[in-house]
């Protein structure tokens, strides 16, 4: 799992913003490995590296998000 870094938090009242060091820890209390990475290209490295032939990447986002889906294709490899 990645989460990238949340545009404007500081827009956000305190109360109600995403806590990524709370996020990573409950990810990492689950036995799950996750990664809260700052932008697009840091995401792509990521992905490349750890992903494998037959795995599945899904994408959550709003927005073209730095153009992540080309970036995605491009770096893994259209099939």
């Amino acid at each position: 799992m990645v989460v990238a870094q949340v545009a404007r938090l500081e827009q956000v009242p305190a109360a109600e913003r995403l806590d990524p060091e709370r996020l990573m820890q409950d990810i990492k209390d689950s036995g799950k490995v996750g990664a809260y990475l700052p932008d697009v290209d840091s995401i792509v490295e990521h992905v490349r590296k750890q992903a494998g032939g037959g795995d599945v990447v899904c994408v959550f986002q709003h927005g073209g998000f730095g153009g992540i889906h080309s970036k995605l294709l491009n770096r893994l490899g259209r099939p």
